[in-house]
């Protein structure tokens, strides 16, 4: 554990245990969530990733802190398949999964508790990976894949940001972020096919790459990585 750093037991739906936690806080980062795309109780995303945000900044706004850095997500954001995907674009339409819905929601619970006096700043990644201590969508589609448990890619790709820069552009949004404002994270965007071959080529065992499946026909399995054709 680094110097200077308290953990601090809590949970995000206990108004009691947040107050206790931000006591004394100037900033905070709020980074709890749900980021599966899949979970046999739905509502768990809700619950999690919408009325957990509506806690923690309300309790944010209590306790009077300089600043909160929100992580959302880039799914939040409308574009047109194979069209380009920008910050100012916030889509009005529920999205397909409970976790997007989720998220979506989300941001109108952190909306309304910025124009209730609170500064948020908005960090919209696209699918984070890297070293973790728990295992999320894109870590565990690369678990699986080098475990040999991926016999057929879903089509289209996603944007990807390594975990290092995450953590550096949510430092920067605290810092020298504008209240009120969203940035894209993201390094690039790559098809699951070059997702693949990447981690097939860092193992070193010159594996072949799984097919692709054709558009429209894939089914995906809970741990796949969802498709989007967004840049």
């Amino acid at each position: 554990m680094p110097d200077g750093v308290e953990l601090v037991a809590g949970d995000i739906l206990v108004q009691e245990s947040l107050d206790a936690a931000f006591a004394g806080a100037s900033l905070v980062f709020h980074a709890a969530g749900m980021p599966e795309q899949w979970q046999s109780d739905e509502s768990v995303f809700d619950r999690v990733n919408r009325a957990g945000t509506k806690e923690v900044l309300a309790a944010a706004l209590r306790a009077r802190v300089i600043r909160a850095v929100y992580t959302s997500t880039m799914d939040v954001f409308a574009a047109a398949p194979g069209g380009r995907l920008v910050e100012t674009t916030i889509d009005d339409q529920p999205k397909p999964t409970a976790y997007e819905r989720s998220k979506q929601a989300a941001e109108r619970e952190a909306s309304q508790i910025e124009a209730l006096g609170l500064d948020v700043v908005y960090v919209n990644p696209g699918a984070v990976y890297g070293p973790s201590p728990v295992v999320g969508t894109l870590n565990s589609f690369f678990q699986r894949l080098l475990a040999g448990k991926v016999p057929l890619l879903p089509p289209g790709g996603m944007s990807v940001a390594f975990l290092e820069g995450v953590v550096a552009v949510h430092l920067a949004a605290a810092d020298r972020g504008r209240r009120g404002e969203r940035y894209l994270v993201a390094d690039e965007h790559l098809s699951t096919s070059d997702l693949a071959r990447h981690a097939l080529f860092a193992e070193g065992r010159a594996r072949a790459v799984p097919k692709t499946a054709p558009l429209g026909s894939c089914v995906r399995s809970p741990r796949s990585p969802r498709p989007s054709r967004a840049r």
